[in-house]
């Protein structure tokens, strides 16, 4: 599911979204 979300939030527009998830999760 976190492959799947970190690819669909890969578009530029959603950048600045996956980059703050990808870090809180890490």
């Amino acid at each position: 599911m976190l492959r799947i979300l970190f690819v669909c939030s890969g578009n530029t527009c959603r950048s600045p979204m996956a980059m703050a998830i990808y870090e809180k999760i890490s």
